[in-house]
């Protein structure tokens, strides 16, 4: 069977010197799980005909129920923190090096660089789910496929404004929310039934839908409203 040990082991038949470190962040690294590993993959030199070789152990590797892993160059990833402000803040606090260097505790992250991509990801959430809902409010069944997405979302937003303030990340999910609901001023209630339905704790219900989408889409307003005065 195929496992993160052989696809290592691929990648560095393919990149040989090259590979230069392999890391696993996300939620994989806040809790114990088999699958849905995301990896960062960083090497000196992606040319095209490396990443043909890469197509065959990477598609072996997803067919384990893993994402798609990501793969940078050394140049792009140490130059990338402002540009990816909230993915490389929760790198540098969740993550575990598999393989080669440590190039992660070199990451600065800068406060403004933060806050902007927060406010950025709040603002196309927030279209994103205006723009949805008026081309499916009149399917409840379509509503509800917004929300497992959204929440991956909110999540990070939520850890990179707890960041802002200097707040200790807490691996626990609704921990999370509800820091960021104390400091930020705005209900958690539809967040935690969001994150219910993720994890598959509480399904929302078809008739549900509306007034989850209200709801959400209120308390994003003030969330918005606190990432801008700060």
């Amino acid at each position: 069977m195929y496992s993160i040990e052989k696809y290592l082991n691929d990648l560095s038949t393919i990149f040989s010197g090259d590979l230069k470190s392999v890391f696993i962040y996300g939620s994989a690294t806040r809790k114990e799980t088999k699958n849905n590993i995301n990896l960062m993959i960083i090497v000196d030199n992606l040319s095209g005909e490396r990443v043909r070789l890469c197509t065959t152990p990477t598609k072996k590797w997803m067919l384990l129920k893993n994402p798609e892993p990501v793969f940078i160059t050394y140049d792009e990833w140490k130059c990338s923190a402002d540009t990816y402000a909230l993915e490389y803040s929760d790198i540098v606090d969740f993550h575990r090096i598999i393989y080669g260097k440590d190039y992660i505790s070199q990451i600065v992250v800068k406060r403004e660089d933060l806050r902007l991509q927060c406010e950025r990801e709040i603002k196309s959430l927030l279209m994103k789910l205006r723009a949805f809902y008026i081309l499916n409010s009149n399917s409840k069944f379509m509503l509800k496929r917004i929300f497992v997405p959204c929440c991956t979302t909110f999540m990070a937003i939520f850890r990179g404004i707890l960041r802002l303030n200097n707040v200790t990340i807490n691996k626990d999910d609704k921990a999370v929310i509800n820091s960021c609901a104390t400091i930020s001023g705005f209900s958690e209630e539809v967040f935690q039934v969001l994150l219910d339905h993720k994890i598959g704790v509480q399904k929302i219900k078809s008739a549900q839908a509306h007034k989850i989408l209200d709801n959400l889409i209120s308390e994003l307003e003030i969330l918005l409203c606190y990432v801008n005065s700060l």
